[in-house]
């Protein structure tokens, strides 16, 4: 379907979406959208009407992304305006946005997408930046403000910053632009990979509910030739989203719009039509025979189970149950500053459409995953109805431009979906910029690179598998003596004519053999890499079309005079389950039969042990003995095994922790390469290593870069450290889920702990052949680490004879330390390797960034005891540093639930306010400065709410 012209492909979508409105009718060429958000500005307003509105709701409407007039100074150009924008529900105190409309602004064709000379975005924004600064808010304390079609709520001021310096800022950005599916595959790769983008936020947190589908998942219903990265980049964001549902709750505060960096702004419906389950040009079907019927929501099973996402039946999209739908107004810029216009109406999904379970999901305000998919391909009730709730119980922006798309720059003929990236970091407002061009060419070289199929002229002649209603017999069929198709019998297949069946080609392993001949299955312990097998003629070519040969006796293996029985097989799938057996087969009344025996080297091994038996039976005494002591060395070795295994392993995590290697190359190591390595000693080293406990061991950031106190780390502009260790640790999980682990987040803690076990042969072979593992095994870092021992009191090695305080790595930012004289503090371990409460906290004004932006990370969770700078104890109560208490202006938490305590020690009397997984930038009354300790955990209140369980409270977690 990409290949119609746009005026069919619309006219196909109508149909296709049973009588839904066309799309807008404006220019359909590719424009790029940015709001630009710096929450270091307040306008406040105490007129009587603005502070407590007649209609709450209409009142947020009105001023929201509605234009801002400032006399005597620039608020908005031919594409971009000034406009207003909430902090919380209310319109007494607001902030500002910039909003540069991608209706206007429309990406240029520069041949290469790096063409500074074609970029748009640096360029308003140097408009944009000379605006401001003319301004510069904050200069003349009694400056008023009007917001366009709010005139009358009066005038709003601005109160803060007191003083404008715009190194004090540092904007949020949101970028809306067409992209191809194919560019949002790469996206959600690079996610769970671990890379970055400028259209991707920096807190690997964001991407925990991203799902990435390979082409190997689809096979299944899809022709191969047919599935490309535009399909694969549907099904990653449909799948995603349906993990954002399995893992919602009734407590989530932004619903399924926050739950993901990346909405889709087109709709879910004209997705899966136009690049998942539509016909191209060439007609050629996209789905394998036999499964153009299955429904989406059978092969969402499937995947989901492949990719973890348990319970997809019950699983549900929630909404805030306090939220109002509201259709906000936003202002559509223009030479003259024209008044606001309504542009968030462009919902196609219609909220008149029934379904069974319609009142009950909008009074609960939640919707069934299952319910969504199903609409999506229902061809009596087409609808994206997830866009369809979106609109009746909140905001309205997922799937809300409906069939919208947009074309392509380089290629005019290719019309690529909508989509909102949140959460991109702006960075300080000196490199907004930049960062904007980095954004604008990243969204450019999607579209430059983006292959399109290959036009039918230029396809192979078989390039669409042959059908039998088409007239041609399929690659199972022959035609028959009347013309007509006829089945060939099973373990057969047609040949390229169709003119006869052959056999289907044999699986049976060549290995080392020599001279055509195949590995001999009856002799048992053999492979591919088998020195000097065991082999024998392949008698299956002696055979005729469509039968297969029995198996040789033992002694005509090698009897070049043995004529091959030969019969029908009527089960060419049949295998033998158990390892030591072999598919036996003897011809039988005309067909082949098959039994399971146990191979020669089965055999071998089962009479060596029965002489064993017998031998040692004959001298009862010695066979004891001589048991005792086996058992003796085995438990010693075991033993020392085990101690090997903790020390080496403990050493590897707690190294690639904090990133003493590089990114790709932990990604890159197979689960069998991190076992083997983990089970691999230099033979130089200590038998028996001591067991190293968590306290012993501090991770601190290096002195010449980062101040250990708190509040200078924010000070200095440094990146909290458990954010980057947090991310080095997960990194460990990746080779794991690769090879389809189910141990998840407990990887961390089982190599950690040596207690995942011997590594087995082929996983020693892998670590053996590693190259990676050989440069880590050679790092001396690594090998100091492992021989570190407790005699003397903390030395690494005999070059250390102080041994109190001792350096063992020094890795990019931080140093590690093992000092045997520090004590157990009694650190709590969360329950979850993969995870992270990372609470953020914004101070009074003597710190330098005092309310001029988000709240900063200042401590995370970790899952280790080990000593970490801008640890949040988990389940126990955590102190802020003396400087910052009583000093906390705003709050958020990311990945948990923490409670908000006005004493140092968490009392139950003290108790404040609970929060899960969201922010307050304006702590209000007793809240305001007055945060003394926090105790957070991974678990909320039982109802959905922010008591969060655990936590020391009173009966009613009221203060």
């Amino acid at each position: 379907m990409r290949f119609l012209s746009l005026s069919l492909f619309f006219s196909t979508l109508l149909l296709l979406a049973n009588g839904a409105p066309a799309p807008r009718a404006n220019d359909d060429s590719p424009g790029i959208g940015v709001e630009l958000e710096i929450r270091q500005f307040e306008i406040v307003n105490n007129d009587p009407k603005a502070k407590n509105p007649p209609d709450k709701n209409k009142a947020l409407a009105a001023v929201k992304g509605a234009g801002l007039v400032v006399p005597g100074q620039k608020t908005c150009g031919t594409n971009w305006a000034l406009t207003a924008e909430h902090i919380r529900d209310d319109i007494e105190t607001l902030t500002f946005e910039w909003i540069i409309d991608g209706l206007r602004t429309k990406l240029r064709n520069g041949g290469d997408a790096k063409d500074e000379g074609s970029l748009v975005l640096p360029e308003i924004w140097k408009e944009i930046q000379k605006a401001l600064e003319d301004w510069a808010p904050g200069k003349e304390k009694g400056t008023e403000l009007t917001i366009k079609g709010a005139e009358e709520y009066g005038k709003w001021k601005v109160p803060k910053p007191r003083v404008f310096h715009t190194g004090l800022m540092s904007p949020g950005v949101q970028i809306t632009a067409p992209l191809p599916l194919s560019g949002i595959q790469d996206l959600i790769s690079i996610a769970k990979k671990g890379g970055n983008s400028p259209l991707l936020p920096i807190m690997k947190s964001k991407f925990s509910r991203f799902v990435l589908i390979e082409k190997k998942d689809l096979d299944e219903w899809y022709e191969p030739k047919r599935i490309d990265d535009d399909m694969l980049g549907f099904y990653s964001l449909l799948m995603s989203y349906v993990k954002v549902g399995s893992t919602a709750s009734a407590a989530d505060t932004g619903g399924p719009k926050q739950a993901l960096p990346i909405m889709p702004r087109t709709s879910f419906v004209t997705m899966y039509n136009v690049w998942a389950d539509g016909l191209e040009k060439d007609k050629c079907p996209k789905r394998k025979r036999g499964k153009e019927k299955t429904r989406l929501y059978e092969i969402v099973q499937v995947l989901a189970k492949k990719n973890g996402i348990k319970n997809v039946d019950s699983t549900k999209f929630h909404w805030p149950k306090d939220a109002e739908a509201i259709q906000y107004n936003a202002v559509q810029a223009g030479g003259n500053c024209e008044p606001p216009s309504n542009r968030m109406t462009l919902n196609v999904a219609k909220v008149n459409v029934n379904w069974p379970s319609k009142r009950h999901d909008f009074a609960a305000k939640e919707l069934s995953v299952k319910t969504w998919i199903n609409y999506l391909d229902d061809d009596t009730h087409v609808n994206d109805l997830l866009a369809t709730m979106d609109k009746a119980v909140y905001d309205g922006q997922i799937g809300a431009l409906g069939m919208r798309v947009e074309k392509n720059i380089y290629l005019k003929d290719e019309i690529h979906p909508i989509f909102e990236f949140r959460d991109i970091p702006g960075g300080s407002y000196a490199a907004v910029g930049d960062n904007l061009k980095a954004i604008e060419i990243a969204v450019k070289t999607y579209h430059k690179n983006y292959q399109p199929p290959k036009l039918t002229s230029k396809r192979a002649t078989n390039a669409c598998p042959k059908r039998a209603d088409d007239g041609e017999c399929s690659g199972k069929q022959v035609k028959g003596v009347s013309g007509k198709c006829e089945d060939c019998p099973e373990g057969t297949e047609a040949d390229t004519n169709n003119a006869k069946c052959k056999p289907i080609p044999s699986n049976k392993e060549h290995g080392k053999c020599k001279d055509s001949r195949v590995l001999d299955p009856a002799e048992g312990g053999q492979n591919k890499d088998t020195l000097n097998p065991i082999c024998k003629p392949d008698d299956d070519k002696e055979c005729p079309d469509g039968q297969k040969a029995a198996t040789r006796p033992p002694k005509k293996r090698d009897d070049r005079n043995y004529k091959a029985k030969c019969a029908v097989d009527d089960k060419p799938d049949f295998k033998c389950k158990d390892k030591d057996t072999y598919d036996h087969q003897v011809v039988k009344n005309g067909k082949l039969e098959h039994s399971c025996r146990a191979t020669r080297d089965t055999k071998k091994k089962q009479r060596k042990k029965a002489t064993q038996r017998s031998t040692d039976a004959k001298d009862p005494k010695k066979n004891t003995n001589s048991k005792k002591e086996q058992e003796k060395k085995d438990r010693d070795k075991e033993l020392k095994d085990k101690s090997r295994r903790t020390r080496s392993g403990f050493c590897f995590t707690l190294l690639a922790g904090v990133g003493a290697w590089g990114d790709a190359e932990i990604d890159n190591l197979s689960a069998d390469e991190i076992d083997g390595l983990v089970d691999t000693w230099p033979d130089n080293m200590q038998d028996m290593p001591v067991f190293i406990p968590d306290w012993v061991v501090h991770v601190e950031p290096a002195p010449q870069r980062v101040a250990l106190d708190p509040s200078s780390i924010v000070t200095v502009g440094a990146v909290f450290p458990g954010l980057g260790i947090l991310n080095a640790i997960s990194r460990l999980t990746t080779s794991f889920a690769k090879a389809g682990s189910t141990m998840g987040s407990k990887v961390y803690s089982t190599l950690r702990t040596g207690s995942r076990g011997p590594a087995k042969a082929g996983a020693k072979q892998a670590a053996k052949s590693s190259s990676t593992v050989g440069k880590i095994l050679k790092d001396q870092r690594f090998l100091d680490c492992l021989s570190i021992t407790a005699a003397t009191a903390a030395s690494l090695s005999s070059r250390d004879e102080k041994g109190q305080n001792t350096v063992i790595a020094n890795v990019g930012d931080n140093n590690i330390t093992v000092d045997w004289s520090r004590t157990d503090p009694g650190i709590r371990i969360q329950p979850r390797d993969d995870e992270q409460i990372v609470v953020k906290l914004m101070v009074n004004q003597k710190h330098w960034f005092s309310n001029n932006q988000d709240p900063r990370p200042w401590a995370g969770t970790y899952p280790d005891a080990i000593g970490r700078v801008g640890r949040l104890y988990y389940e126990q109560c955590t102190n802020l540093p003396n400087e910052w208490k009583n000093t906390v202006t705003a709050m958020g938490v990311d990945g948990g639930c923490c409670v908000a305590y006005a004493d140092s020690d968490c009392k139950p009397e003290s108790w404040m306010f609970g929060m899960n997984k969201r922010q307050d930038l304006k702590l209000k009354d007793k809240h305001n400065d007055n945060i003394e300790s926090v105790w957070c955990t991974f678990w909320d209140g039982l109802d959905g709410s922010e008591l969060c369980q655990g936590a020391p409270m009173t009966g009613n977690g009221v203060s």
